[in-house]
């Protein structure tokens, strides 16, 4: 018999929602509940499952958001973090987490049965796509991560972040087969983070290809004095950046 798949479910045990969805996941998952406060999740340690859904009833707790946060950046697994609630309480979350970092936010009223066939189907796609290459993609910009993740994630494994702190954060306790930098950010810029990364004997030899809008003459020679492995344009058609990187691994693998 195949093995189901786990998922963390997080909130009160006393909520009729959260009973009801507990009921219909258990079909589906092998669950492992907890109540929705730091103190109960941080117990679970490195057993916390890498599928999680939070119910959020009210303001989140901002404890227990920043550790989901940090566990996302730091564990080295692929987590896929998954909020109920109203349009306020999911807000909340937004506040703390990042939006591109959460998979899917569902909207009170839900239908429950819908929403774990959708929560079933997004965990058999992730257990299918463990041998696909991983990018890091870096930009500031909340909106373009969440486009560029939308175009790679159905043939990579695509992780987010939004500053240099976080790239070398990331890079501590991850690996990755590519990073897509974009150029201009605050505080570190792209050039500045590429020659950090290339600085480190751990993270010197990871392929490196900048992804901006910045076309002008003098970042695009700055850049390529750097050597990256391309220089592409965030208003290149989306098939041209998916081709370049495809020649990419096909010429490296």
């Amino acid at each position: 018999m195949r093995s189901r798949n786990q998922i963390l479910l997080i909130g009160d045990p006393r909520s009729f929602m959260v009973l009801a969805m507990k009921n219909e996941l258990e079909q589906r998952f092998r669950v492992v509940s907890c109540e929705a406060n730091c103190k109960a999740v941080r117990m679970l340690g490195a057993d916390v499952p890498t599928t999680i859904l939070y119910y959020v009833d009210g303001p989140a707790d901002p404890d227990l958001t920043e550790y989901l946060r940090d566990v996302i950046l730091n564990d080295g697994r692929d987590f896929y973090i998954n909020i109920v609630g109203d349009q306020d309480s999911i807000d909340s979350v937004y506040e703390t987490i990042p939006q591109e970092q959460i998979s899917a936010a569902f909207l009170r009223p839900i239908n429950v049965r819908e929403m774990v066939d959708q929560l079933s189907a997004a965990a058999s796609k992730k257990a299918n796509s463990a041998i696909k290459k991983k990018i890091l993609v870096v930009d500031d910009d909340p909106v373009m991560l969440r486009a560029i993740k939308g175009w790679l994630m159905e043939y990579y494994r695509v992780y987010v972040v939004n500053s240099a702190m976080n790239v070398i954060t990331f890079l501590a306790k991850n690996s990755v087969d590519l990073i897509l930098l974009d150029y201009e950010m605050p505080i570190v810029d792209g050039p500045q983070l590429l020659k950090m990364i290339r600085s480190e004997e751990s993270t010197k030899d990871i392929p490196v290809m900048f992804l901006t809008s910045k076309s002008d003459k003098e970042h695009v020679l700055t850049a390529a004095n750097l050597k990256p492995e391309a220089y592409l344009l965030k208003t290149m058609p989306k098939k041209d950046i998916l081709n370049n990187i495809t020649e990419f691994f096909k010429r490296t693998s």
